[in-house]
């Protein structure tokens, strides 16, 4: 674990302060991290008070899941909703159960790259309340796997070459391959807690043993005869985590060149702390056919009064990833996401505003004052004023009321007009009727009325639940009638009674009962037919089937009929 702090003025970085402390603890247990981790930043902010407060916290890349994804090419409006959508896609846990963010790392017009950070929500909430209780305040989350890009930027500028800088961590090893179009991320599970566990495997001794064991023969500290037994196999152990490594570098590479179509990078820069190991530039040199150099940011940092320039040659390979996020102070271009869980992105907002938002709660105590003086001169006018308004009022209160009742005898009026315009209207209603009667009766021939007599009823509407309901309105008398006018409801039935007789002419028969069988049907048809006539003139809604009346007895020849029809009492005679 690194801490460091960074001032920035004109464009350059300072390196105010810089502490280091190992972690020790059972790696074969996950959940034993953080509470390792608490414990060398507790130690930390004890040892010195800059170590504390406000900061930004490098999340490894193994806590987190890092995925770069390729999207069509947007809009920056719907940009966020195709990520979102791949992000569901993409992360293996819902995403109301998780932390996450992206960042664009490339677009060539066609395609958008873009890399996914996420972490489970609960893991980030309790990471920022332990770091809370140690004294510490998180105000932003950042995956560790964007920082060495930033790291290069800033040291190389706009150089061109095609990189990848391998950042060999305790727990994982992060490859960044760096072009002029962009950047591919990959993180992959070997680092040095590995190596340890390789080391213990020979040496038969715990993980903290071997590790001690690992630092001391590999770092020179210690030595063994060349005839020891232990010498070959630690030295096969090196070997063997060289090839492994160069192997993973291999298959990112291929990866890495599938995915976007790139050339192979031409040279690699080594940091952190497990590339160390001695012989690592030259193996992965030779066996990856490209130059292999180590990563030093500190060259282009300014260093403060705090840090020893001895400090920091010792400490170099532990703060690319430092020196990456605290370029964003100075490169408003440089990559990050921010993992802090949103409710505590939203308490720091509003710790921010706190003093805003006092200053606005005391200019609104005092707002007042001025308009109070204010309104004690005008209120004097007002009441003037209000006195004026209130004498007008009681006049136009008057005067309204005149004007109301002037508009009830107009209604009134209308009403009447109405009627009397409806009365000249329908006076046509009967010769219309007439009409259409003597079509029919022409039609069907040899036929007379003798007598057409209307009945009006008032018809009761009925109860329904125990409650009588209102009937509407009847039409007007004379009311102006249209026959294809829509309907309108009425309380009044209107009936037209109907009484004729029809000539039977003489018909040649066998038999008198044939003769006389012949004539009751020929009646019959054609008294139909004057019933269907009567069906089809505009006014009558329906014949009443039940009121018909035949009379064969009194005069075979001369066949008397009677029947009822209904008016439709939205079109009146």
């Amino acid at each position: 674990m690194a801490a460091a702090v960074f001032t920035a003025n004109n464009g350059k970085l300072t390196l105010q302060d810089l502490d280091t402390r190992d972690l020790r603890y059972d790696v074969t247990k996950d959940e034993a991290w953080l509470p390792a981790l608490a414990e060398g930043l507790r130690d930390l902010s004890r040892s010195n008070s800059k170590f504390r407060g406000k900061a930004t916290f490098i999340l490894p890349g193994y806590q987190l899941l890092i995925k770069p994804i390729k999207v069509p090419h947007v809009e920056a409006a719907k940009q966020s909703q195709i990520v979102a959508f791949e992000a569901q896609n993409n992360i293996p846990f819902p995403l109301s159960e998780a932390v996450w963010g992206s960042q664009v790392v490339a677009d060539d017009g066609v395609e958008t790259e873009v890399v996914l950070a996420a972490q489970k929500a609960e893991v980030a909430n309790r990471f920022c309340g332990l770091m809370s209780t140690i004294g510490f305040q998180p105000i932003s989350l950042q995956p560790g796997s964007l920082l060495d890009y930033n790291a290069y930027k800033f040291v190389y500028g706009g150089e061109q070459e095609d990189t990848l800088v391998v950042n060999i961590g305790a727990r994982s090893t992060n490859l960044t391959f760096i072009s002029p179009a962009g950047l591919f991320i990959r993180n992959v599970t070997l680092g040095g807690n590995s190596f340890t566990q390789m080391v213990a495997d020979v040496v038969g001794k715990s993980f903290a043993e071997a590790e001690d064991v690992k630092l001391a023969f590999y770092s020179g500290q210690t030595s063994f005869d060349a005839d020891h037994p232990a010498v070959a196999p630690l030295q096969l152990k090196a070997q063997d985590f060289m090839k492994r490594l160069s192997q993973q570098i291999t298959q990112s590479i291929i990866a890495y060149r599938r995915a976007s179509n790139r050339a192979a990078p031409q040279r690699v820069l080594l940091t952190g702390r497990g590339a160390l190991l001695a012989g690592i530039p030259e193996f992965l040199s030779e066996s990856q056919k490209v130059s292999v150099d180590y990563f030093n940011p500190s060259g282009a940092l300014s260093l403060g009064a705090a840090v020893d320039k001895s400090v920091i040659e010792q400490y170099y390979y532990q703060v690319s990833e430092m020196v990456g996020e605290a370029s964003r102070l100075v490169k408003p271009d440089a990559m990050g996401i921010n993992l802090l869980p949103p409710l505590i992105r939203e308490r720091l907002a509003f710790q921010k505003q706190k003093p805003f938002l006092a200053l606005a709660g005391v200019c609104l105590a005092l707002a007042p004052l001025p308009m109070l003086y204010k309104y004690q001169q005008e209120a004097a006018v007002v009441k003037y004023q209000k006195d004026a308004v209130d004498g007008r009022t009681s006049q136009l209160k008057s005067l309204s009321n005149d004007i109301r009742q002037a508009s009830d005898d107009a209604t009134a009026t209308r009403a009447k007009i109405a009627q009397y315009q409806g009365l000249m209207t329908s006076r046509f209603n009967w010769i219309i009727f007439f009409s259409d009667l003597q079509n029919i009766l022409v039609g069907v021939k040899d036929v007379w009325l003798d007598n057409l007599a209307v009945q009006r009823q008032a018809a009761h509407a009925p109860a329904t639940n125990g409650m009588m309901s209102t009937p509407a309105a009847a039409p007007a008398p004379g009311a102006p009638t249209d026959p294809n006018a829509a309907p309108v409801a009425s309380t009044t039935t209107y009936k037209l009674n109907i009484k004729g007789r029809l000539l039977l002419r003489d018909t040649s028969s066998d038999s008198p009962a044939s003769a006389k069988s012949f004539q009751q049907a020929e009646a019959s048809k054609r008294i139909h037919d004057i019933e269907d006539g009567f069906a089809k003139i505009p006014f009558v809604k329906q014949v009443d089937q039940s009121s018909e009346k035949f009379d064969f007895i009194t005069d075979p020849r001369m066949v008397g009929f009677e029947f009822t029809v209904d008016i439709d009492p939205n079109k009146p005679l």
